[in-house]
């Protein structure tokens, strides 16, 4: 009994003929290439190893014309005919890459009246479109197929909305089963496609007559969770799903719950952690499993598990639209975490069964180029592959109407693919926000093209991750190095490192700028990765909840205000814990969940929180048309044991922030008479005015004065 099939493969100017050992076949060096049933030219063996189970027959295929779409067998003596797969040539060939493009819109167009499948496959021999309306037959449809592009194309009459299709893709004499990976919408686990209409989609409506004026990107304030956290521990009827954020009147004791406590704390943006279909959820039990969703199946379709019904043509879809029209008017923009960079599965990912090796980036020794630490990295230079990012993202913006993006691991892009996304959004829409991890990771990627924070200046458009900010405020946070405390966290000799973040890393105080402008510097010191802010602060300062608690409130100030566009990851600001774990992507809705138990009993930090963010706002009103040059104010004053003294000089009026991250207590005297507007309390209610101060510590304090004229 014979347990592997033959099979051949073409690289490196060799087909490998791959034999089981215990298959028989006789001694033979001569063998015979076929174009389908036509014989091309005869074949001599290089060499015979034994590798494994199998023997691997080397044959010289060096001056061999592959024509994609079409099949290839190597011809035995006793006529086997082995099929060959020569994909291998869309590996780093700009040859292959130049001639098989299209430029056309790609899956489905759909009306009442016919409905238009188009997929990119240039390797396949044949593509016959499967489709099956509710309760009725499947019916099958041959698509034509343009060997001079690698396109298959078919139009077929009818009302199909609803309908699920699936592709029947033959190539090199196997065939298998593929979902359009442009599809709109799936079916639970993401077994097949739907037919549906998105003009139902375009008309819920946006509501972004809603949002308040947008002043710039540095005047946003991003708050990031995740849809399924934000709402798992609740007890709402849609906890853990998209309409578990567009609910309202909920609590949990004495904390809202979704909409109403985004409402409450009011920042400008919400940032989903992905939402695009991923992978490794039973979108039918999807309490038994646990996923951020950085393991990414489809980018036109949205993940099941967070529908009320994954099995619904329309669930998913709509119910994302609702959320985000919901959030548009509440005030709140979305920006939507995508993972373009890698794929979950990246040999039975959609993209490569139809189109083998041309997705994914190489190394010159033919190795994949593995930057992503997920075993592979999308070829964005690649025109197709190009075209599948900038296309999913025009869907976001066109039929949902997002705020912005934040690109997962956003270096492993090239530049180009990326400006030129950022110019065709911003024809659409010119307030939208781009955001990216740049860090320089190892990727066969060319240093030039990088979409890392060293090119930043290529990348106008683009805000990064401050990882210095991070780092100077906080400390280092690695595992190894979480001892390490950063200025606010006591270690004042940081004290310049602080004044070169603060001012957005775009000067030379103690460090080379980072960026050229500070609307390129996102402050954070969380995020969904990495150790929590409580417990970065509790391992490294070995103090009491009361200290913790304060240095969190006085971090949260720093990002408010320093210059560059603030950001703070859900529970940050009541010093959420999620017990020393620091990557907690697949670690269940108990670690990551929002704690409402916790929230109940801190609910002075959420209050303090929601204060901030009031009083930055009405900060920035105050400073109207100088706050883009904010930079022009600012200036620094020593303070006794290591504190600062921030001060905002402006024309009308000057604001004084002071950080006491020290044990010391100390008095400030002041040149003027000045007014308390705000301290670990939150909003002073007294606000006296006075010229001499007494900082406490591990403080913050705010005053304010008005300029004489």
């Amino acid at each position: 009994m014979e347990s592997e099939k033959l099979h051949a493969i073409f690289k490196n100017d060799l087909i490998e003929l791959h034999i089981p050992v215990n298959f028989y076949m006789p001694n033979s060096t001569n063998f015979y290439l076929y174009e389908g049933d036509k014989i091309i030219k005869e074949l001599f063996s290089n060499s015979r190893v034994q590798s494994n189970n199998e023997f691997i027959v080397f044959l010289n295929g060096k001056d061999i014309s592959f024509i994609p779409g079409k099949e290839y067998f190597v011809a035995t003596k006793d006529n086997h005919f082995v099929p060959i797969d020569y994909s291998f040539i869309a590996l780093n060939n700009p040859e292959f890459e130049k001639k098989y493009r299209y430029d056309g819109k790609l899956g489905l167009t759909y009306s009442k009246s016919k409905s238009n499948f188009r997929v990119f496959s240039p390797f396949a021999s044949q593509i016959i479109l499967i489709i099956q309306k509710e309760n009725k037959n499947k019916e099958s449809y041959i698509m034509n197929h343009n060997l001079d592009n690698g396109l298959f194309e078919i139009t077929i009459s009818g009302d199909y909305e609803k309908a699920k299709y699936y592709f029947l893709v033959t190539m090199f004499s196997s065939t298998f089963k593929v979902i359009d990976p442009y599809s709109y919408s799936v079916d639970a686990n993401s077994l097949n496609s739907f037919v549906v209409d998105m003009e139902k989609i375009k008309n819920i409506p946006s509501n972004i007559e809603y949002l308040s004026p947008y002043l710039g990107s540095t005047s946003s304030i991003i708050y990031e969770l995740d849809v399924r956290d934000f709402t798992s521990l609740s007890s709402i009827k849609n906890k853990g799903k998209y309409l578990g954020l567009t609910t309202s009147s909920n609590k949990e004791k004495d904390i809202k719950v979704g909409l109403d406590y985004l409402k409450e704390i009011k920042p400008t943006h919400v940032e989903l952690l992905p939402i695009f279909d991923f992978q490794t959820i039973d979108d039918n039990n999807s309490n038994t499993t646990y996923n951020w969703g950085y393991d990414p199946l489809l980018y036109f379709t949205f993940e099941g598990s967070y529908a009320t019904n994954p099995s619904d043509p329309y669930s998913r879809i709509k119910e994302v639209k609702e959320m985000i029209s919901t959030l548009h008017k509440n005030d709140i923009r979305v920006i939507l975490d995508v993972v373009y960079n890698h794929v979950y599965s990246r040999i039975y990912n959609p993209l490569n069964l139809l189109c083998p090796n041309y997705y994914y980036r190489y190394n010159d020794d033919l190795s994949l180029s593995k930057g992503s630490g997920c075993g592979n990295e999308i070829e964005s230079r690649n025109y197709m592959a190009r075209k599948l990012i900038i296309d999913s993202a025009l869907n976001l913006v066109n039929n949902f109407d997002i705020d912005g993006l934040r690109f997962d691991l956003m270096t492993l892009i090239d530049i180009e693919t990326l400006n030129l996304l950022a110019k065709m959004v911003k024809n659409i829409k010119k307030n939208f926000i781009f955001i990216g991890e740049g860090w320089d990771l190892n990727t066969s990627l060319g240093y030039e093209e990088k979409a890392s924070m060293n090119n930043a200046y290529k990348l106008k458009d683009y805000i990064f991750f401050n990882d210095r900010f991070r780092d100077i405020v906080k400390g280092n946070s690695s595992e190894s190095m979480l001892q390490v405390k950063g200025y606010l966290l006591g270690d004042t000799n940081y004290f310049d490192g602080f004044k070169h973040v603060f001012l957005g890393s775009t000067n030379n105080i103690a460090f080379a700028p980072l960026f050229s402008d500070i609307k390129q510097s996102l402050n954070y010191v969380e995020c969904h990765d990495g150790f929590t802010l409580y417990d970065k602060i509790k391992a490294s300062c070995n103090c009491d909840d009361d200290e913790i608690l304060s240095r969190i409130k006085m971090i949260n100030i720093a990002i408010l205000f320093s210059l560059g566009t603030p950001f703070f990851h859900m529970g940050q600001e009541f010093g959420q814990t999620k017990n020393m774990i620091s990557n907690s992507y697949n670690s269940g809705d108990e670690v990551n969940g929002f704690n409402f138990d916790l929230a109940n009993n801190r609910k002075d930090m959420i209050g303090f929180f929601s204060s901030a963010i009031k009083l930055k706002k009405e900060f920035i009103k105050l400073v109207g048309n100088n706050y883009n040059k904010l930079d022009n104010y600012i200036s620094f004053d020593s303070l006794p044991w290591g504190a600062i003294k921030v001060s905002y000089l402006l024309p009308n009026f000057n604001y004084y922030i002071i950080f006491n991250p020290t044990y010391e207590m100390f008095m400030h005297s002041f040149d003027e008479k000045v007014q308390h507007i705000f301290s670990l309390n939150g909003l002073e209610k007294n606000k006296e005015f006075l010229t001499l101060a007494k900082i406490e510590p591990i403080s913050v304090n705010i005053y304010k004065t008005k300029v004489k004229q």
